[in-house]
């Protein structure tokens, strides 16, 4: 027995680009063919698509489904499947050959549900087999075509493009001579591939050719084992890796391109983000932002360049670094190379200036409606944070408003460049401010700001530190505008001060850091009475009092 092959069917569709993507396999169990050849079936023009003649559809990962118009459903004449006992088949000779006119009269037809815009791949067995007399006439090779139609309805009613044209042809089998009333071939692996352009699509094989002969004789195309894959367009393990081909370029400059990186079938954005530094180790500078048909960019000569690869495909985002080193390391210039290769989380490489530690300048203050008055400065860069130091040296001030308002110097902390002044501070007092260093390094002092209480704005003053605080001061003398008695004190202190009670009048009581320790609101006779409701050590404590416009403050010593 003379046996002769069918040769490999020509693609001219792209294949699945399977270096860059992942395929899943589906396969149509050989022995679940199901014969659509029957009477309802029969007679009708394009019979895969009427109702009835199709039942389902083909799902990625589910049992597929498949419509055969053909022939030889079971082992037929000594044919035996590729696996198992099933296969397709469909015939051609001289009177029933198939054509682009009405290319379904004998067919295999698979009904397909797939994700538009995906790769499949698709496999399978096929042989050729010759039934009848030859009478001494050669067989002449038979091309197997195959259709591809879109946007199928689930009745198996036609829907969008149909598509008749042959697509993919077999290549044309060597002429045999029949010496035996029935021959076949060898099975033989075929495959191609298509994108997929709607959810429900259909590949129907069938015989493209008519057949010199006679009518008793046939020569049929078996199909067995059929497989589709589902070719994930994401890269497994997606590589934002790429070289840096550096060039003179006329004048004092230089000329960057990137070149080999990967390229993805899948959806992807790149981008390039190019930093230089005129030092080997930075700080770097961003330089610009580039995409890939904007290569090659020009920069100085000279400087030190780091070109960051931000690519992101299928929802994953990758970085790599090429830098001054010369793609990584190779043909050392020295400097920094900790950029080179694949970049944590996308950082890029920006050294960070040193933080400032100059003196503040644009000590100002202002009031903001909810919050009142804030003191703010010009911001310093790269700085963690600010101190802010009050303090008040016992100046007497205009008219001796200020006088007995000092206080020991505290300091608060801030991020921002701006702070609510402290509501335990008098009228009287003085601040400056200094920078804090990531590293906890502090930056110099700005000059002071000082008010009293006729000063209408900010003013440069001098630097003042406050005195060492007297642990026994005196008491009122009865003229005092603010008298506290007995003073020092144990328990109860008596306060009295000039001018009626109001509604707005509040007394308070801070320790010497500044901390509010008791705060009462007084209406009645221009006196209030303060007895510690906690065991408060000794020592130096401020008594405050707002009454309208007048603020008043004196101290008082606690001695127990």
């Amino acid at each position: 027995m003379r046996l002769f092959k069918m040769l490999a069917l020509l693609c001219l569709l792209p294949l699945c680009a399977f270096a860059q993507s992942e395929c899943d396999s589906f396969t149509f169990p050989n022995d679940d063919f199901e014969d659509y050849s029957s009477a309802s079936c029969q007679n009708q023009d394009n019979r895969a698509f009427n109702d009835g003649c199709v039942t389902g559809w083909i799902a990625p990962h589910g049992k597929p489904n498949m419509l055969v118009n053909g022939n030889f459903l079971a082992n037929y004449m000594g044919v035996s499947a590729y696996e198992g006992t099933n296969f397709a088949g469909v015939s051609a000779t001289s009177q029933n050959a198939s054509g682009p006119t009405n290319c379904l009269n004998s067919a295999i037809a698979v009904n397909l549900n797939l994700v538009p815009g995906r790769e499949y791949e698709v496999f399978f067995y096929a042989k050729t087999a010759h039934e009848g007399n030859p009478q001494s006439m050669p067989t002449l090779p038979i091309d197997v075509s195959i259709r591809y139609t879109r946007n199928l309805t689930n009745s198996g009613t036609p829907g969008g493009d149909e598509i008749c044209d042959d697509l993919i042809f077999a290549s044309n089998s060597p002429q045999v001579y029949q010496e035996s009333n029935f021959e076949t071939d060898n099975w033989t692996l075929q495959s191609f591939s298509f994108t997929a352009n709607s959810s429900n699509d259909q590949l129907v094989f069938y015989a493209s050719q008519s057949k010199l002969g006679v009518s008793s004789y046939t020569t049929y195309w078996l199909l067995d084992n059929f497989q589709v894959e589902e070719c994930d367009p994401c890269p497994a393990n997606p590589s934002a890796a790429f070289s840096i081909d550096p060039d003179p370029a006329p004048g004092n400059n230089q000329s960057l391109d990137v070149v080999g990186y990967q390229t993805y079938d899948a959806p992807h954005t790149r981008n390039w983000i190019v930093y230089t530094s005129s030092e080997p180790n930075g700080p770097f500078s961003l330089y610009g932002e580039y995409q890939t048909n904007e290569f090659p960019i020009i920069v100085p000569e000279g400087v030190y360049y780091t070109i960051i690869h931000q690519l992101e495909v299928c929802g994953e985002e990758i970085c790599y670094g090429q830098n001054h080193c010369s793609n990584c390391g190779k043909n050392f210039q020295g400097g920094n190379c900790d950029y080179c290769g694949v970049i944590e989380n996308c950082e890029l490489p920006i050294a960070e200036p040193p933080c400032s530690k100059d003196a503040p300048t644009g000590l100002d203050c202002e009031y903001v409606s909810g919050v009142g008055n804030v003191l703010n400065w010009t911001a310093l860069n790269n700085v963690s944070g600010y101190e802010v130091r009050f303090s008040y040296n016992g100046s007497s001030g205009p008219w001796g408003l200020c006088s007995g308002n000092s206080f020991p110097a505290f300091s608060l902390t801030t991020q921002t460049n701006s702070i609510p002044r402290p509501s335990s501070l008098s009228s009287c007092y003085c601040w400056k401010v200094r920078s804090i260093c990531k590293d906890g390094s502090l930056g110099q002092w700005s000059s002071s700001v000082c008010y009293d209480a006729l000063a209408p704005a900010c003013k440069i003053g001098p630097d003042p530190e406050p005195d060492p605080v007297k642990l026994r001061p005196t008491a009122g003398n009865g003229h005092d505008v603010l008298n506290v008695y007995p003073n020092p004190g144990t328990e109860l202190f008596n306060i009295k001060w000039n001018g009626s009670s109001d509604p707005s009048t509040n007394v308070s009581v801070m320790d010497m850091t500044g901390k509010v320790i008791h705060s009462a609101s007084a209406n009645e006779n221009s006196t209030y009475q303060w007895r510690p409701d906690v065991i408060l050590p000794n020592g130096i404590y401020l008594i405050r009092v707002e009454n309208g416009q007048q603020l008043l403050t004196k101290r008082v010593a606690l001695q127990r």
